[in-house]
């Protein structure tokens, strides 16, 4: 059966598998994200799709990154998360190294694919993906047009909406985004701040329970999660919503704190549709291999 290496690239990890055409992983890698640029970087990627190419019958390569992504071109227009990862000619640089089709796609845009083929998004007609890990992604999706990229390939780019204006200064030149406020970086810091305590962003909502200080932030950060939800739901009435990214994994300190925010503060709230992510931090991988097969044959 033919077989894609997908890539699913982040700003702490870099994940890849070898999955078949029916969305089988058959064997993975992850690896912590180098700090030494984008030559680093790509250097990596290389390595690891070449190790889970080996001896099989590999026909192409699907990668999810963070940033404004011309996926036509494969090409990254700009990335905050990743210092020197902005203008990076992907998908020619990979398909150089590998000599296989390379199809470059925004990671959350992946990630949402990923759902709708065999995640939480197979039963719903429309919906929006929010990615919430180190920063905050997103995607519009509908069954009938597909991905919403947008004119300038900026379509999704949740984490770049504002959520308090004249707020928090964002990497990408803007004041009182959603990555300000949603990221895992920022609830770490937000813990360090008050406690002078480090903590990873998993640890400050795991310890929500008994922790008064990582309480509050989950509390707020559940708060204006449901600020956002609210805003898109009366913006593009989705048939739901699907939240991944490693924060989902503690979702159980959280989780229903969202719901009620949501049934309070939208004019929708008591039919707003909130599911998880049900292929969990996998969702870029499957996303990433639909594209390369899709690349390759068509939809699938």
């Amino acid at each position: 059966m033919e077989r894609v290496v997908s890539v699913d690239l982040g700003a702490t990890s870099l994940k890849a598998a070898l999955i078949d055409r029916t969305g089988n992983i058959l064997c993975r890698k992850t690896i912590a994200t180098s700090k030494a640029g984008r030559a680093a970087i790509i250097e990596q990627m290389v390595t690891v799709i070449q190790d889970l190419a080996r001896g099989e019958s590999v026909k192409a390569v699907g990668i999810g990154t963070p940033g404004f992504v011309d996926s036509k071109m494969g090409s990254v227009l700009l990335a905050t998360n990743i210092p020197g990862w902005s203008g990076t000619h992907l998908a020619h640089t990979l398909q150089e190294h590998l000599g296989l089709p390379v199809v470059v796609e925004n990671d959350a845009n992946a990630a949402a694919l990923g759902e709708a083929w065999k995640g939480a998004g197979q039963s719903l007609e429309s919906f929006i993906m929010i990615t919430l890990g180190t920063g905050v992604g997103g995607a519009l999706y509908s069954r009938r047009t597909g991905l919403l990229s947008g004119s300038g390939f900026r379509g999704g780019e949740i984490g770049h909406a504002i959520l308090y204006p004249g707020g928090a200064a964002c990497a990408c030149g803007q004041k009182g985004c959603v990555e300000q406020y949603l990221s895992g970086h920022v609830l770490e810091a937000n813990y360090l701040r008050r406690t002078n305590k480090r903590l990873s962003s998993a640890e400050v909502l795991a310890a929500a329970a008994k922790d008064d200080v990582a309480r509050g932030i989950a509390e707020r950060f559940a708060f204006d999660l449901a600020v956002l939800i609210t805003s898109l739901q009366n913006i593009f009435d989705p048939a739901g919503f699907v939240i991944g990214g490693g924060l989902v994994h503690w979702r159980a300190t959280w989780w229903s704190w969202l719901d009620r925010n949501v049934r309070e503060q939208c004019v929708h709230g008591g039919r707003v549709c909130l599911l998880p992510a049900a292929t969990g931090n996998d969702a870029g991988l499957y996303g990433a291999a639909y594209l390369a097969f899709s690349n390759l044959m068509g939809a699938l």
